[in-house]
């Protein structure tokens, strides 16, 4: 938000809130996940 702080506190209660920080790790989460199964079919495929 325009490099204004919408949110504070530990971790876990943020992820409760369920708001703008938890968007933001669910989104990182997800891509890392993509990204180790686009990895691991590319290894199968023996690329």
């Amino acid at each position: 938000d325009r490099g204004l702080v919408v949110e504070r506190g530990r971790h876990a209660a943020l992820l409760a809130a369920d708001g703008r920080y938890a968007q933001m790790w669910r989104r990182q989460q997800e891509s890392g996940d993509l990204k180790l199964r686009l990895a691991e079919t590319r290894e199968r495929q023996g690329q």
